[in-house]
């Protein structure tokens, strides 16, 4: 079974979510990933008032929640920018 990568963000009042496209082959491997890109989104975003989710869900339920939520696609991690 494949796993997607989920997040809901919010800064604020202002809120999105979105995935990250490439399915990782377990869940743990989701889990782990989804560590280091908080941790990556975290020290580009120092937001006081920021907070988000991160979720991984199997394809099929990944693809129902994309219909009722429209999630947007986001960049991996390889694709951020690098801190300067």
């Amino acid at each position: 079974m494949k796993f997607i990568l989920v997040m809901m963000m919010c800064i604020g009042d202002l809120c999105g979510n979105g995935f990250i496209s490439a399915p990782f082959d377990d869940e743990i491997s989701c889990i782990e990933y989804s560590k280091l890109y908080a941790e990556a989104i975290n020290q580009r975003i120092a937001a006081e008032d920021g907070k988000g989710q991160m979720s991984c869900l199997s394809e099929e339920d990944f693809d129902q929640a994309r219909m009722e939520n429209g999630f947007r696609e986001m960049k991996s991690l390889e694709q951020i920018s690098p801190l300067k």
